[in-house]
C-alpha cells in the first residue's frame, strides 16, 4: 500500500513537536497533527505510535484533566499499532511505557 505523502509530513511535524521538548503545548500539538495524519491514512503506524506515545507523556505528567480517558486512548493507539506492526520495536516500547504508568500510578501518587 503506498503512503499518503500529507500524512507522512504530519507525522514527521508530530514527531517534531513531540521531541522538542516534552511540555504540555508541544504534547497537545503533536497529538493534533498525529490525529491529523491518521484521518489522511488511517494504517500510518508511525503516527499510531506517535500518537500512544504523546498520550502517555500527557497521562504520565498529569496534563489533562481526565487522566483515565487519556491512557485508554494510548492504551488504544498502542494496541492497534503492535497489531498492525507486530516487528515495530517502537510500538512494542511504548506498550511497556503505558503499561509502567498504569501499574505505577498509586506509587507516584
Amino acid at each position: 500500500p503506498r503512503t499518503d505523502p500529507d500524512a507522512v509530513d504530519l507525522t514527521m511535524r508530530g514527531w517534531s513537536v513531540l521531541n522538542g521538548g516534552p511540555n504540555k503545548d508541544d504534547a497537545q500539538r503533536s497529538v493534533a497533527l498525529f490525529e491529523d495524519a491518521l484521518r489522511i491514512d488511517p494504517d500510518n503506524t508511525q503516527a499510531r505510535v506517535g500518537l500512544a506515545q504523546a498520550l502517555t507523556l500527557i497521562y504520565r505528567n498529569r496534563w489533562d484533566p481526565e487522566p483515565a480517558k487519556v491512557l485508554a486512548r494510548a492504551d488504544e493507539a498502542a494496541s492497534r499499532a503492535v497489531a498492525a506492526a507486530p516487528n515495530y520495536a517502537h510500538a512494542h516500547y511504548v506498550v511497556g511505557q503505558r503499561m509502567h504508568w498504569r501499574r505505577s500510578r498509586g506509587r507516584y501518587g
